[in-house]
């Protein structure tokens, strides 16, 4: 098959109305020092589709092959939007728990060297092993099945790996170990430590020397190891929150086997085709290595094995493979289909505002073209903003009925949250009408009540009917004020349906500082408060917004394949805002110093 390489430049350059300052060249994410693969007409369906992703918020490398033939390998978007740098096929990315799948075939590596079992009780390989632990086996961890808890891998405060293994050998069971199946990245933290404790070696190199380089994998490696090389990876990102690069976050000794490796999608490409050539496992190891081992419960027909989840779909019939996703931003979906030997791999470096990963959506809609679909639907034809651009629009602009539209850049992207009762509207296609002004009144009597020191307003929120939970609102009432002292004031947001219940958003200022805390209300508001949260996001809505035609901008859900919104400039600096057939008008932008937060 013959492959296309395609150099992509800068964009046209238009000019948005007289809101806007002249514009500069719009970069679409791949300089033309980058070339990337697009082959065949199947290639650039996929090409067009992640293009108009890449406008929207989808950033990272994808790759799709069928056998040695690759039909599409490019990188979209920023490695680092504040500084304008595009992501490239070479930029390093991490995988969070797709990083599982080496530490498994590092320890059947182990095994096929003779050097463990997986029978071997975890006891025989880790000092100081309680007993409840101490017969856990090696293929209980492998399998998620040893009881180990499922994890806190955000946690950086650990000092060393021996307190790290401390803190998960002393916490409780979640079940009998061999009972049942159990998502865990503890457990695949304890695998990493027994496979450094027998190979004699810190767990990376062992990694390095028996996996990346046999498989040829030259751009990997974890992200501690990184030591201030800004340049070799990708910022992670959550909506328009830089979560920074992990060339500077400290060592994380909790994602140690579980999730800290970082790599390309072409050094992914490398380890499957060197697996399936057989030069990393024996063939016997390697038949294991790829075989489904214990069911998991309600999961609609899917296996786990050793570091991989097993299942068919509707398409592409059998497949195994393992995603990873990491609240800091960073996520990634590896697809194999043996029967045809396809492969899907996307790594990504940004996640939504609310935390909701590009992955899944990305690859069924590749996978979906990989395997035949004729058609799919494509978001709309649009491209990011200049920076000069950016920097024109950014602002909030008042809405009708007191609520505010908020355009914020983070420096490549603009998103578009609404604060206020009217600006949740504008973002939600179910407005919250007579349950939202309920939910509004009874979050702010009961707010006006904490605020009065006065904690019988728990009574009035919970009702008869929720009485007996008043002690733990309490209890979290008060730990709140423990670590931010005294509440001055408060602003109710909006409220924003979830189901036939309503979610009132507030923004509480203490002594110490502010947070944004949310009050479930059920059945239109009629029932008692069933559910608090804290911290919960400023804005329960946030989306990308790109340049469409003439002086067009478009709001839109890449997740869900819909567009909110159309906003169009007005000379005046308004805006004209198009909903659902509905025209609404802001007024102009205010500068105010606002900060997301």
């Amino acid at each position: 098959m013959r492959q296309q390489i395609v150099r992509h430049g800068a964009a046209a350059v238009v000019a948005l109305h007289a809101l806007l300052a002249p514009a500069a060249g719009a970069q679409t994410g791949a300089p033309a020092t980058d070339p990337q693969v697009v082959a065949g007409e199947t290639g650039r369906r996929m090409d067009e589709f992640l293009s108009r992703q890449a406008a929207f918020g989808f950033s990272g490398q994808v790759l799709v092959a069928r056998g040695r033939d690759v039909l599409l390998h490019r990188a979209y978007g920023w490695a680092d939007r504040e500084r304008r740098r595009p992501l490239t096929t070479g930029t390093r990315v991490g995988i969070a728990s797709a990083s599982k799948q080496f530490t498994a075939a590092a320890i059947l590596r182990l095994e096929q060297e003779g050097r463990l079992s997986l029978r071997d009780s975890l006891g025989q390989h880790l000092p100081g092993v309680p007993a409840d632990k101490r017969g856990i086996t090696l293929r209980m961890l492998l399998t998620h099945t040893s009881g180990i808890r499922g994890g806190f891998t955000e946690d950086f405060d650990v000092a060393s790996a021996d307190s790290s293994i401390a803190r998960l050998l002393g916490a409780p069971l979640t079940g009998q170990p061999g009972s049942a199946w159990r998502y865990s990245s503890d457990a695949y933290n304890l695998l990493a430590a027994v496979a450094e404790r027998v190979s004699g070696a810190p767990f990376e190199r062992y990694v390095e020397t028996a996996l990346f380089r046999p498989a040829g994998m030259r751009s990997s490696g974890f992200w501690w190891q990184l030591r201030g090389d800004t340049g070799a990876v990708a910022h992670a990102y959550r909506g328009w929150r830089d979560r920074g690069s992990p060339a500077l976050w400290p060592r994380n000794w909790r994602v140690t086997g579980s999730g800290d490796v970082v790599t390309t999608a072409a050094d992914l490409y490398a380890w499957h085709r060197a697996l399936t050539a057989g030069r990393v496992l024996g063939r016997r190891t390697l038949a294991r290595y790829l075989a489904p081992q214990v069911p998991i419960p309600e999961s609609g027909g899917l296996s786990y094995g050793y570091g991989l989840f097993f299942g068919t779909s509707e398409r592409g019939g059998a497949f195994y493979e393992h995603g990873g996703d990491t609240e800091l931003g960073f996520n990634a979906a590896f697809y194999r289909y043996p029967s045809t030997d396809g492969v899907v791999i996307v790594v990504s470096n940004a996640r939504d505002h609310g935390g909701t990963s590009a992955r899944q959506f990305v690859q069924a809609q590749l996978e979906a073209m990989l395997f035949g679909a004729d058609s799919l639907p494509l978001p709309p034809a649009a491209r990011p903003f200049t920076a000069g651009e950016l920097a024109a629009l950014a602002g909030s602009y008042a809405l009708a009925g007191g609520g505010t539209l908020h355009l914020v850049s983070d420096g490549a992207l603009l998103w578009a949250a609404g604060e206020g009762q009217a600006g949740l509207d504008l973002f939600n296609p179910r407005e919250g009408g007579e349950g939202a002004r309920r939910a509004g009144e009874r979050t702010r009597a009961l707010l006006e009540g904490l605020l009065a020191r006065d904690l019988a307003a728990f009574d009035l929120a919970l009702t008869d009917s929720g009485a007996v939970h008043r002690a733990g609102y309490v209890a979290e009432w008060r730990e709140l004020l423990a670590k931010e002292g005294p509440l001055h004031r408060f602003e109710v947001v909006g409220s924003a349906r979830s189901g036939s219940a309503l979610v009132t958003f507030a923004r509480l200022h203490f002594l110490q500082g502010s947070r944004t805390m949310s009050f479930r209300w059920p059945n239109e508001a009629l029932g008692r408060l069933s559910g608090t949260s804290v911290p919960a996001p400023s804005f329960p809505w946030a989306y990308p917004a790109a340049r469409g035609a003439g002086d067009e901008l478009i709001v839109h859900d890449p997740f869900r394949g819909r567009t909110i919104a159309r906003l169009r400039g007005r000379p005046d600096g308004s805006l004209l805002v198009e909903r659902d057939g509905m025209r609404l008008e802001t007024g102009p932008v205010r500068r105010t110093g606002w900060v997301p937060r």
